[in-house]
């Protein structure tokens, strides 16, 4: 006797209901996107099925209603799949200047338990939102450049945690990125950094005691802990004689950008760029001596002889310490020396985050000294994060770049034809700051 309408649909729905009690009293039990699990907006999952069997041709009815998973999604005690979210502001150590286009990213769980890593990026005021974090202790990771810090926090189910000025706000780590600065004469950038909030090792680079520094770039062990090394201006490294230490500079520069490590220049301090990456940037300057004049031994020791050693002497400007401690070499070290003018120029800011900490998208910039050492062009590959305007003496030409020599697995290299030191107004100080945090 043929079954009624009814019958079979009472039928369908018998055997859908069969097959769901079987699979929730299974020993285990795992549920995919693909199962057919679907969560209503009553907070409830429905379980369904694919009309067509692959392997029998079966038809199985789409189930009517829905059923309980258990504590498979279950995340916490107030219900299902309740993830939480954070919202606040991204800072730098000093816990005043805010980061914008800062990442943070945490690690949780999604609603089937799964491991997953969720991020999103702060917005010009450096205030972000980052949902999807599953209930109970996370840990949060900003990451600007080099630059990171973490953060833990409790996530309440379906609820939110706020971190701004009252309750902290979610700063890089001071100490979390290791940099060293070689110090000049003619800038320093060791001041940014200490008024952003980050620790740093300084290592004299004046011009005539500058034997700590040659120091630090023989000893590849002791520059590989370094994560961002600072060039100012005025150390005279340019490391065009052609001897013994300065190949073994240029050789521990190249493996140490190849390692991961950043490297920042300013001005004067193009002669090491000149000689250590000569294809990515064509500066604007004169090299003295030439690269194939005789120089002596003693413009280049690290471990000077005793033929290279005079009594220190003090000299304004140098090093502390320097006066009674260190030695200078008896013969002048090599030079860079540019060509640019002294006066104020107009720039456009092309990249994002320099423009969002900026506030702008152009700024001024004064060179009090001539002399500088400006750039001609660059080769593919050579981001240019600010450039001349049109209408100012270096129209459309590159003031700041920033390039990768060795690719995308090794570090970062930015040069700056301009610098912090003798700025007549506090106009270059957001772009100081941007730049720090860019590498």
């Amino acid at each position: 006797m043929a079954r009624s309408p009814e019958t079979r649909a009472s039928g369908r729905r018998a055997l859908a209901l069969t097959l769901a009690l079987w699979a929730c009293d299974s020993e285990t039990l795992v549920f995919e996107a693909s199962d057919g699990l679907h969560r209503r907006p009553d907070g409830r999952f429905e379980l369904g099925f694919a009309p067509q069997s692959p392997t029998t041709g079966l038809e199985i009815p789409q189930l009517d209603g829905s059923v309980t998973t258990g504590d498979l999604t279950r995340l916490t005690d107030a219900g299902y799949c309740q993830p939480g979210l954070v919202v606040g502001i991204t800072c730098a150590p000093n816990g005043r200047t805010v980061v914008p286009l800062a990442t943070i990213s945490a690690q949780t769980r999604d609603c089937f338990g799964h491991e997953v890593v969720v991020s999103t990026t702060s917005d010009e005021r450096g205030r972000f939102t980052l949902r999807g974090l599953s209930p109970g202790p996370v840990t949060l990771e900003v990451r600007s450049g080099s630059f990171v810090g973490r953060y833990r926090v409790t996530v309440p189910p379906d609820g939110q945690v706020t971190l701004d000025d009252q309750n902290g706000k979610l700063c890089l780590a001071p100490d979390a990125t290791r940099l060293a600065v070689i110090t000049g004469q003619f800038d320093r950038i060791e001041d940014v950094l200490a008024r952003l909030g980050f620790e740093h090792e300084s290592a004299c680079g004046h011009a005539v005691y500058d034997r700590p520094a040659r120091r630090l770039l023989t000893d590849l062990p002791t520059l590989a802990l370094t994560d961002v090394l600072f060039v100012n201006c005025g150390t005279h490294l340019n490391l065009r004689a052609d001897n013994v230490e300065h190949r073994q500079m240029l050789e521990n520069l190249r493996a140490f950008v190849r390692g991961g490590g950043s490297l920042y220049v300013s001005d004067l301090a193009a002669g090491l760029l000149n000689v250590l990456y000569p294809a990515f940037v064509t500066f604007d300057g004169t090299s003295f001596p030439s690269a194939d004049a005789p120089v002596s031994t003693c413009c280049a020791c690290g471990d000077c002889p005793p033929e290279c050693i005079e009594r220190p002497r003090p000299i304004s400007g140098v090093c502390a310490g320097t006066s009674d401690q260190s030695v200078a070499c008896t013969a002048p070290n090599p030079s860079f020396i540019g060509r640019g003018r002294v006066g104020a120029v107009e720039a456009v800011i092309h990249d994002a985050q320099l423009r969002a900490h900026v506030g702008s998208a152009s700024v001024l910039i004064r060179y009090n000294l001539a002399g500088w050492v400006g750039i001609t062009d660059t080769s593919d590959g050579v981001e240019v994060l600010v450039s001349g305007a049109p209408g100012s003496s270096q129209v459309n030409r590159p003031l700041v770049v920033r390039f990768a020599p060795e690719g995308s697995q090794g570090g970062r290299v930015v040069y700056t034809t301009f610098h912090n030191h003798d700025q007549p107004d506090l106009t270059i100080d957001p772009l100081m700051e941007a730049i720090v945090l860019r590498l």
